[in-house]
């Protein structure tokens, strides 16, 4: 029968939510965190919003959104619209777009944690991608050489540590060892960002007034790009 299916479906699907919370709350207060602990946080965080975009189709194919009525004007449910499959789907979002939320403020606090250990100097073994300190940069000026144009939700520029994401209208001055003073062409944030793919790189940025720094990972995601913004030097706009 057709609603045992779905019921069917929506145990199993809301059985892997549960799976990625529970791995989300793995990590207790006295581990150690590892950059690959918070990669496997954001791939399952990724994993949901693949899930979410999969069940808004559904939603979609029927016509239908959150918040529209299942039945016609006199009570009777829509002969046009899967009735049963609209609320699973509903109901996956839901849970999906909670269990997102938990994974966000983990994947925060981990950063917080990671970033934490590594001032305190214990940092990851020079094996691991993360583990290698970055070279001293020393740029010659706070002369903002780039902006920022446009911040996609959920992206990981707006996932950036430190200063809750970059934002539109951020002016860069340091961009890992990008910087005013030997800033020439936008291919360089290119090549910066495409030798950087799941490693931190440090950005100084100057936003109302005062210099903040952010800690950003590119990756994939679920939009375009691997930042997921958009950056703008004198004249020209680059998405990167």
């Amino acid at each position: 029968m057709k609603p045992t299916q779905a019921n069917n479906e929506w145990t199993e699907q809301d059985s892997r939510f549960s799976q990625c919370e529970m791995a989300a709350e793995q990590f207790g207060d006295g581990d150690e965190m590892t950059i690959d602990a918070v990669k496997k946080l954001i791939a399952q965080r990724d994993e949901l919003d693949r899930r979410i975009a999969a069940e808004e189709m559904v939603l979609k194919n029927n016509n239908i959104d959150m918040t529209t009525s299942l039945v016609d004007a006199e009570g009777f449910p829509i002969s046009s619209v899967d009735v049963c499959s609209v609320r699973r789907a509903r109901n996956a979002i839901i849970c999906a777009q909670n269990d997102r939320k938990k994974l966000t403020d983990e994947i925060e606090k981990a950063m917080l944690r990671l970033h934490e250990q590594k001032r305190q100097g214990n940092h990851q073994s020079p094996s691991n991608d993360e583990g290698r300190d970055e070279k001293p940069v020393h740029r010659t000026s706070n002369n903002p050489f780039a902006r920022v144009g446009q911040v996609m939700a959920g992206s990981p520029a707006s996932d950036a540590l430190l200063c809750q994401g970059l934002k539109d209208g951020d002016h860069i001055i340091q961009f890992g060892p990008l910087h005013a003073g030997n800033f020439n062409e936008m291919q360089q944030f290119t090549t910066i960002v495409q030798n950087s793919i799941n490693r931190m790189i440090k950005v100084t940025i100057m936003r109302d007034g005062r210099a903040k720094r952010l800690e950003l990972v590119p990756r994939t995601w679920s939009g375009r790009g691997v930042l997921g913004c958009s950056v703008l030097p004198v004249t020209s706009a680059h998405l990167i």
